[in-house]
């Protein structure tokens, strides 16, 4: 999967699960609920694998986000999770979303990072009042 399709996913799907909502990075966790599930199967022989796959199947149109629970639902129960549904969930989801972020509901937390910047400054600045020196050895081509 590419970085930008993992990135577009989590970010429209705003860490939650497609189907119930449930946040699936909580506050203070190190690790992650959330799955990637393929919407298409890669193979002929997986969920949903008999229908026509996208271009990229790996791609950010054919992944939907879940937790562990409705991932191994429609991924074990192909009559809970038809493609056209889990279109449907996935775009109903990311239009929830931005419901709730426009109305206030769902608020994405403001990181201050401003001790951090000015400690970096700090170092730098000090750094660059020291002699620095820098050794650079130049081999000739034979």
């Amino acid at each position: 999967m590419r970085d930008i399709d993992i990135k577009i996913l989590w970010g429209r799907s705003v860490n939650r699960c497609a189907v119930c909502k449930v946040e699936l990075t909580p506050d203070g966790t190190l690790e992650t609920l959330g799955e990637m599930a393929h919407i298409v199967a890669r193979s002929l022989e997986g969920p949903r694998g008999q229908n026509s796959l996208t271009a990229y199947p790996d791609g950010y149109e054919n992944l939907i986000l879940l937790c562990p629970t409705h991932h191994t639902e429609v991924d074990k129960n192909p009559n809970a999770g038809p493609v056209a549904r889990l279109h449907a969930t996935k775009a109903d989801h990311e239009a929830w979303v931005s419901e709730q972020l426009t109305t206030g509901k769902i608020r994405v937390a403001v990181i201050d990072n401003t001790v951090f910047l000015a400690e970096r400054e700090t170092s730098w600045i000090e750094c660059g009042r020291e002699d620095v020196a820098m050794v650079l050895r130049i081999r000739q081509r034979q």
